[in-house]
This record gives C-alpha cells, sequence and structure tokens, in this order.
C-alpha cells in the first residue's frame, strides 16, 4: 500500500472520531458524514453546498467543508471554510485554530526541508536535480503560505524559488511583499532591484535602492553592484543625467572609488561636458600614471581642444609602453600635433619610426 493511500486511510479514520463525537444540529450533516465515511468526498461537499442554501447553521456545514477540503487536500479551501465558520460564529475557533497550527507547523517544515535540499543540489551543481526539487518545494511553501501569510521568511523562500526557476514575475511579486512587511530585508530588497534591472525597469529599481536614506549603501558589494548597474542600463537608454546622477551619489560616499570616478568621467563626455571630464581624467592619470586607456581618452580630448602641447606631454614619453591599436592611434595624434605646431624634425622622425 502507498503512503498517499495510508495517509488518505489515516485522514478518513480521524475524521470518522471526530464527527462521531459530534452533535450535529442539521440533518444535512449526518448525510454528509455518511458520505465521507463511504470517502464520497465530492457527493459529501454537494450535500453541504445545497445546505447551505437553508441560511441555518452555518457554522457547522461551513466548518464540515472545512474538514472535507482537509481530506482532499485543498488547503485553500479549507481556509476559506474555516474563515466563513468563525465569521458567522466562534463554536468552532477551537478547532480550527488547532487544524491551522498543525497544518501550518507541518507545511512549513516540509516546505523548508525541500527548499534546503534545493538549494544543496543547487550547490553541488547538480543543476537539473536541483531544477526539480525546485519545483517540488514550490507548491508546498504555496500551501503553506495560505496559513502563514504575512511570514517574510516564507515569502522570501518563495520568491528565490521562483527566481530560480525563472519565474521572474512571481518572484519580484514575493520580494515586494517581503519589503512591505521588512524594509530591512537586505536580500530581498538586493534581489528585487535585480530582476527590476534585468527587466529594463531603471525607474523602479532607483525606487527602491534610494527608498530611504543609506548612510553606508556602497559598503554592501551587491547594492553597488545594482547601483552601477542602474547607472549603465540608464546609459543604455541614453539618459546620461540620471545616470550621472547616480554617480555623483556614489561618489559622494566613496570618492576614491576608481571605477566610479572613471565612469562618471565617462558621463561628463556623453553630456559634452569635457571640461570636468578632463579634469576628473586628469586626476585618475595622476593615481594611476601607467593606465594606457586614460592616457589615450585624455590625449583625445585635449588633440579635439586644438591643445597640442598637451597631446605631446601625454604621449611622448609613453607611446612606446603602449600596446595594440591605441598605439597607432596615439602615434596619428603625435604626428598631427607635431605638424600643427610646426615641429617638423620631430614629424619626420616619428614618420620613419611608424614606417
Amino acid at each position: 500500500m502507498s503512503s498517499k493511500v495510508e495517509i488518505r486511510l489515516i485522514l478518513l479514520v480521524i475524521a470518522g472520531v471526530f464527527f462521531s463525537s459530534c452533535s450535529f444540529k442539521h440533518p444535512a450533516l449526518s448525510k454528509a458524514e455518511e458520505n465521507i465515511r463511504r470517502d464520497e468526498l465530492e457527493l459529501a461537499s454537494q450535500t453541504l453546498q445545497k445546505a447551505l442554501e437553508d441560511e441555518q447553521n452555518k457554522a457547522e456545514i461551513f466548518f464540515m467543508l472545512g474538514q472535507i477540503s482537509f481530506l482532499k487536500e485543498d488547503y485553500y479551501g479549507l481556509k476559506k471554510y474555516y474563515d466563513s465558520s468563525l465569521f458567522v460564529s466562534d463554536e468552532f475557533n477551537e478547532q480550527i485554530t488547532f487544524r491551522i497550527n498543525h497544518l501550518a507547523d507541518s507545511l512549513g517544515k516540509d516546505g523548508s526541508q525541500k527548499y534546503a535540499r534545493a538549494y544543496e543540489l543547487l550547490n553541488l551543481k547538480e543543476v537539473k536535480a536541483a531544477k526539480a526539487a525546485f519545483n517540488e518545494a514550490l507548491p508546498v511553501l504555496m500551501q503553506s503560505l495560505i496559513f502563514n501569510d504575512k511570514n517574510s521568511e516564507l515569502l522570501k523562500q518563495i520568491a528565490d524559488v521562483n527566481l530560480q526557476l525563472n519565474n521572474k514575475v512571481e518572484a519580484e511579486k514575493y520580494y515586494l511583499a517581503v519589503f512591505e512587511i521588512d524594509s530591512n530585508d537586505i536580500e530581498a530588497l538586493n534581489n528585487l532591484v535585480l530582476i527590476q534591472l534585468d527587466s529594463k525597469k531603471p525607474e523602479a529599481a532607483e525606487k527602491y535602492l534610494f527608498l530611504r536614506p543609506q548612510k553606508n549603501i556602497t559598503n554592501n558589494i551587491f547594492f553597488k553592484y545594482n547601483i552601477i548597474k542602474l547607472a549603465d542600463l540608464y546609459c543604455q537608454q541614453k539618459k546620461f543625467k540620471k545616470a550621472l546622477f547616480i554617480y555623483d551619489e556614489l561618489q559622494k560616499q566613496q570618492p576614491l572609488d576608481f571605477k566610479i570616478n572613471f565612469n562618471k568621467a565617462v558621463l561628463y563626455c556623453k553630456l559634452n561636458r569635457f571640461a570636468e571630464a578632463k579634469k576628473l581624467f586628469g586626476e585618475l592619470l595622476a593615481k594611476t600614471p601607467k593606465d594606457q586607456k586614460i592616457r589615450m581618452i585624455l590625449a583625445s580630448l585635449y588633440f579635439e581642444d586644438g591643445n597640442y602641447p598637451e597631446v605631446l606631454f601625454l604621449l611622448e614619453k609613453y607611446l612606446s609602453d603602449f600596446q595594440g591599436a591605441d598605439k597607432n592611434i596615439g602615434l596619428d595624434y603625435l604626428l598631427q600635433s607635431y605638424l600643427k605646431l610646426d615641429m617638423k624634425k620631430e614629424f619626420n622622425t616619428l614618420k620613419k619610426q611608424k614606417r
């Protein structure tokens, strides 16, 4: 005999013991009881649904419908009928409380175990088995949620599982639910923002990143990653002013961070604020004089300005160390700068080297 069948028989026995201990007021309940003993649950449910039309003993009928839902493992129906019974009367409050607490505890433990097992498989790189385990965990967690809809940890587990199964819309919904209960849950907030960024919704992501004052927002590596990704997404959408605002906020908190300052300087260029770009690139080059990329960017900016002596200052002593395409571009900048400055001897010498 399978364990599923055994469990069902046990539930029927429990139901029989319970119903035999009750003195029902409505005749339909006795009829429904007989249906249940014969495992005719649908027939019992139909009998009780019809009895509700009489407008009598509704608490009792709703309670018994809840019991039938329990036997059918329909926990949504169980919660609905139990709530209806309690709304009419508190006559069955003790039994309902006991049943719900027991179910919540049982489903919670089962769901948590399945959730943990799925992540264990994922960490072992058993991707296919992990996906199957996540699919198995999700319905149990959802059943548990029926009785624990304000449990932020459970909501986060559901969101995590949906994220692992690439159900991003559902994952976002449940991370939002977590955040409404606990706005200090950093992990949930980070995952929420990550989903919004992956979904190309930068304004929504920004709302949650800057929802409240963050004294040390960039001390968290995940926040820093998401904020930079947010700025990059604004750049992709050519919303350079919004991207610059993000980097302004980052720079206030981490004024010496190389990537933040470099990206901010690039944004100045996008916004045609070249004086500010040159100043910031110059500060970065002073700290990293061997950085070929920054040196070439500065040389190009000064060349466009017609400041040829500055181009010579930036490239003459360093060009021999350059690699790849930058070396050829740098040679062209130097040659053209020599011509502009009428430095024929230097021009001819460099031109021979280029050959």
